[in-house]
C-alpha cells in the first residue's frame, strides 16, 4: 500500500501558474486542490522574475501562463523554455489571437481561453504534459498560414512534429537510426508488440503526412528527429 501510495504522487503533475490576477490565481489554486485531478501546483507567480525564480526552485512539469499579463508575459515564454525540460500552456482572451499565435511560435505547446472549464484545462495540461499539442482547428489553421507564409511547406512540418507524443518520436528516432531493421527487431528494441508498433506507424503517417517507411526516414534525416534513445529504451 505504500509503494503504490508513493507511486501515484510521483506521477502527478507539477504545474506553476503564471498569473497577475489575483482572483484567478485564488480560483485556480481551490481548483487544483482536488486530488482527483492528478495535478500539484508548487508555486504561484504575479510577474515574470518571481516565474523565471519559482521554476528554479520547484521545478515544475508545466507552466500555466496568463498572457493577459501584456509584453511580459509573452516575452516570458522563451525565457522559461531555456535550459529546461518544462512545457508551457497559455491562456488567452478569445480576441487575442495575434498574441496567442506568437506564444505558440515561440514555443507554447497548450493554448487555453479563459473562459474554458477546469475540466478542459486538466485536460490540456495533461496532454501537454504527454508530449502533445493542445490547439483548436482555428489557431492549427492561422499557425500554419504564417509559417507556410514565412519560409515555406517545409516550416509548416514544424506543427506537425509538435502534434507528435514522447512515444511517437521515440519510434520515428528508431527508424530513422535503423532504416533497414525489419518491423519484428524494431518492436523488440522498443519494447511493444509488432502489432502495436505497426497501429504507431498508422497515427505517426497520418500525423505527418507521410505514406511509408521511407517517407518517414526521409522525414526523420531532414527534421534532425534521429536521437540516441535506444540506449534507454533497451534499458526499460
Amino acid at each position: 500500500m505504500h509503494t503504490s501510495a508513493t507511486a501515484a504522487v510521483t506521477t502527478r503533475i507539477r504545474i506553476l501558474l503564471v498569473d497577475d490576477h489575483q482572483l484567478m490565481q485564488w480560483a485556480l489554486r481551490k481548483f487544483f486542490e482536488n486530488a482527483e485531478f492528478g495535478i500539484t501546483l508548487v508555486g504561484a507567480a504575479a510577474s515574470a522574475a518571481d516565474a523565471l525564480r519559482l521554476v528554479r526552485l520547484t521545478r515544475p512539469d508545466v507552466v500555466l501562463l496568463a498572457l493577459d499579463m501584456g509584453k511580459a508575459g509573452i516575452d516570458l515564454i522563451p525565457k522559461l523554455l531555456h535550459d529546461s525540460d518544462l512545457q508551457v500552456v497559455v491562456m488567452a482572451g478569445v480576441s487575442d489571437t495575434k498574441v496567442s499565435d506568437r506564444a505558440v511560435l515561440d514555443g507554447a505547446r497548450g493554448l487555453l481561453r479563459r473562459e474554458d472549464s477546469i475540466d478542459v484545462m486538466v485536460k490540456a495540461i495533461k496532454r501537454v504534459h504527454a508530449g502533445e499539442l493542445w490547439l483548436d482547428r482555428t489557431a492549427t489553421g492561422r499557425i500554419f498560414s504564417t509559417l507556410s507564409r514565412k519560409g515555406g511547406a517545409i516550416d509548416a512540418d514544424v506543427l506537425k512534429i509538435a502534434a507528435l507524443t514522447t512515444r511517437e518520436r521515440k519510434i520515428i528516432a528508431t527508424f530513422g537510426s535503423m532504416a533497414s531493421a525489419r518491423h519484428r527487431k524494431l518492436a523488440d528494441l522498443l519494447n511493444m508488440s509488432e502489432h502495436t508498433l505497426r497501429n504507431h506507424l498508422s497515427h505517426i503517417y497520418a500525423k505527418l503526412g507521410l505514406t511509408g517507411q521511407l517517407d518517414l526516414y526521409v522525414f526523420a534525416q531532414r527534421h534532425g528527429l534521429v536521437e540516441p534513445v535506444l540506449p534507454k529504451l533497451a534499458t526499460r
